[in-house]
């Protein structure tokens, strides 16, 4: 007997309990960078704090080896749908940028808070050593952003989209993506610009029937051309 479509659908919205240990240590990382995030801004411990990130996020992967082979299959179908949205939604993120960054400057807003003073600090110590460059690269380029939407969009938005409307779920996502980027309560202006980029990214997901490699391909595009721009000042 074929199984009940709810049956189905509650079974595609559970987590097994190696990925929420992977969210679990992705939050615990990101709390530990936002308590102590001054302190490890420094060339041994930023190396340290690199290699736990991209370590918790091989893991990750692994543990949602499924939902990227899957993605990975979507892309392959339909390639063009894939370059289409991929393309559309790094347009999109950059003229997006541009109209939250004059917004801020008209009000007197920084449009920098401290998570970007942070990289740019760890950029700046990735200039004299090609291996915490290297480290920095494939922590801020590959795994961060590939990390980031298997959570917020892949967990936050295909699995909780089961349980509740699609556009609540956008809503959530894109609203505890906007908070994790903010390291205290008083860059809560910051939220209009990152909660519209998760915004953005959950949009392209939705729209691309789920498939999580186009968000994947916007963020990585986005945050690659960020570090090569940053890296390649003096």
């Amino acid at each position: 007997m074929p199984k009940d479509q709810s049956i189905i659908d509650s079974e595609r919205s559970a987590l097994s309990y190696t990925q929420m240990a992977a969210i679990g240590a992705f939050i615990v990382y990101v709390l530990f960078g936002h308590v102590f995030g001054d302190r490890l801004a420094r060339e041994s411990t930023a190396m340290t704090r690199l290699v736990v990130y991209v370590l918790i996020g091989v893991a990750a992967f692994w543990c949602f080896r499924r939902e990227l082979v899957s993605g990975w299959r979507a892309t392959r179908i339909a390639p063009w749908r894939f370059v289409g949205w991929g393309a559309f939604g790094f347009v999109a993120a950059y003229l997006l940028g541009i109209i939250t960054t004059t917004i801020f400057i008209h009000l007197g807003v920084s449009p920098d808070g401290e998570n970007a003073q942070s990289t740019a600090q760890l950029q700046m110590l990735a200039k004299s050593s090609a291996l915490l460059a290297s480290l920095l690269f494939v922590a801020s380029g590959i795994v961060g952003p590939v990390l980031e939407e298997v959570i917020f969009r892949e967990v936050l938005i295909g699995k909780l989209a089961h349980r509740i409307p699609s556009w609540m779920a956008l809503i959530v996502s894109s609203a505890l993506f906007g908070a994790m980027h903010l390291r205290s309560i008083a860059e809560w202006p910051l939220l209009l610009n990152y909660g519209l980029v998760g915004l953005l990214l959950g949009a392209l997901y939705l729209l691309s029937q789920r498939n999580i490699f186009v968000p994947i391909a916007v963020h990585v595009a986005w945050n690659t051309m960020g570090f090569v721009s940053s890296m390649s000042l003096s």
